[in-house]
């Protein structure tokens, strides 16, 4: 297996958080695991597709930055545009079939799980004494009144007859 040591088949890697790109890749894959639930609610495949659709972003990105440095997008002399344009679009459009599915909606993190947290937590934290709370304290009642009305939506007859015409 000496054919191995030389590197050609050794996975390549995404530029490292700290670096600009980096930063930007992992705010990414954070986002798009906090889409889907979490980490904890994501499968295998949905990681991966994770990295897949952060790699394909990241050639998008790429090739929108080449193809905006260019003076234009069309190849004057053969009339047509430069293939990097077309391959481009291949791209962004595998990109957008990854990401559907992934699934295009966010999904909600499993609530039971933070529930179970913040109890715990609240129970490991010391009560507060001396500190009571009443509801009536907190907000006035409005019982008994209508809120007010704004003079501009306020009526000014039966049909409207009180404008001058």
């Amino acid at each position: 297996m000496s054919y191995l040591r030389g590197g050609i088949y050794a996975k390549p890697e995404l530029p490292s958080p700290e670096s600009p790109v980096g930063a930007v890749l992992a705010e990414r894959r954070a986002a798009l695991v906090a889409d889907l639930g979490g980490i904890e609610a994501c499968s295998t495949a949905q990681l991966a597709l994770v990295e897949l659709a952060l790699r394909t972003w990241c050639l998008v990105d790429a090739a929108d930055a080449f193809l905006l440095s260019l003076p234009s997008i069309v190849d004057k002399r053969h009339r047509r545009c430069w293939q990097v344009v077309l391959d481009r679009q291949r791209l962004a459009a595998s990109l957008e079939a990854t990401l559907c599915r992934l699934g295009l909606e966010r999904r909600a993190r499993d609530v039971r799980l933070d529930v179970v947290s913040a109890l715990a937590e609240a129970a490991s934290r010391p009560a507060l004494r001396g500190v009571t709370f009443s509801p009536s304290d907190d907000a006035p009642t409005m019982a008994g009144r209508n809120p007010p009305i704004c003079s501009s939506e306020a009526p000014s007859g039966a049909n409207g007859a009180g404008r001058d015409e």
